[in-house]
């Protein structure tokens, strides 16, 4: 019986001393609220101001569905993110609720696609976390538009998706992102 219970509490203790360091791994995720505030502690009291989230006091970005970031501590039913911002060396804490761990998808040089099909349905995660729930949406495509892609993803059912990315200002730090089925896009042909 002792032996028994000393097997479990080494099984509970390599389970937790694992946890906790696989939770200090920056993990990529990506932004699935419509906005969410970057603070500058876990305990820092957001105010919305209808639509917008008042910056100061604590807050010091703005992350939108669709931004991708690298996911570290988590504390106080936040997580500490990295990669949003080259102010700040780009740290801060979210709410947990606001991302989603990314697929192990395969990155590749953003290049050019034109899309195949009239409004072809884009996701914030491989089919789930339509864009079209989201209210302030840049994500509408049209048949014949050129978009970048970056990276792949074949899904469990053996659906192939791609990674679509969509930059502000030309700066990628601030680049939002959305799937697509990679069927819903062709090569582009340049003339």
């Amino acid at each position: 019986m002792r032996t028994l219970l000393y097997s479990v509490f080494a099984a509970c203790c390599a389970v937790f001393i694992g946890s906790e360091s696989r939770a200090d791994v920056p993990t990529p995720c990506v932004v699935v609220d419509d906005m969410t505030a970057v603070m500058e502690s876990p305990d820092t009291l957001v105010v919305r101001v209808g639509d917008d989230i008042k910056v100061g006091s604590g807050v010091i970005g703005v992350l939108y569905h669709g931004n991708f970031v690298m996911a570290g501590r988590k504390m106080l039913g936040c997580v500490e993110v990295e990669g949003f911002s080259p102010k700040n060396a780009g740290r801060g804490w979210v709410k947990r609720h606001a991302l989603v761990k990314l697929p192990a998808y395969r990155p590749f040089s953003a290049r050019p696609f034109s899309v195949a099909v009239d409004s072809p349905d884009l996701f914030l995660v491989p089919g789930a976390h339509p864009v079209e729930d989201y209210g302030r949406t840049p994500f509408f495509l049209r048949e014949g538009e050129v978009v970048d892609a970056g990276g792949s993803y074949c899904d469990a059912d053996g659906v192939e998706w791609a990674l679509l990315i969509f930059e502000s200002d030309f700066r990628r730090e601030c680049a939002r992102h959305a799937w697509i089925r990679s069927a819903d896009l062709r090569q582009y042909e340049y003339e």
